[in-house]
């Protein structure tokens, strides 16, 4: 016997299209996940800083912060610093959907990692 379903569905507007690379991605936790997932949808004239993030989260500064520093390590954020007047400083935050496509990774090393060349990486050695 054959079933009648009818399905009904009621959307909402206001949609924000993005990767799943980020969501799929293992090696990211459900925090940081969530709040790139937020990040993306945000315009881009946004105050992507931690305290303009803040304003509009139930998260503390803490959380975001630390969200915001593993999406550095992770090469979904790369956080460009400048300094302003007073000595203040200014941060231009880029955003990667896909890590891979971060062109400033190679440039750049995330703060507090050194890149050190392969051939200076000293082999295992032998027992």
């Amino acid at each position: 016997m054959k079933e009648n379903n009818e399905v009904r569905i009621h959307k909402n507007t206001g949609y924000t299209i993005m990767s799943n690379i980020h969501l799929k991605d293992m090696e990211l936790s459900l925090k940081s996940k969530g709040l790139l997932s937020f990040m993306l949808s945000l315009p881009p004239n946004w105050d992507f800083s931690v305290e303009g993030l803040t304003k509009v989260v139930k998260e503390g500064y803490d959380a975001i912060d630390s969200a915001i520093k593993e999406l550095i390590r992770h090469n979904y954020i790369f956080r460009e610093e400048s300094r302003q007047e007073k000595g203040r400083f200014k941060y231009i935050y880029h955003i990667f959907e896909n890590p891979e496509e971060n062109y400033f990774k190679m440039q750049n090393p995330p703060v507090g990692e050194k890149q050190v060349p392969d051939e200076q990486v000293p082999e295992k050695p032998e027992q």
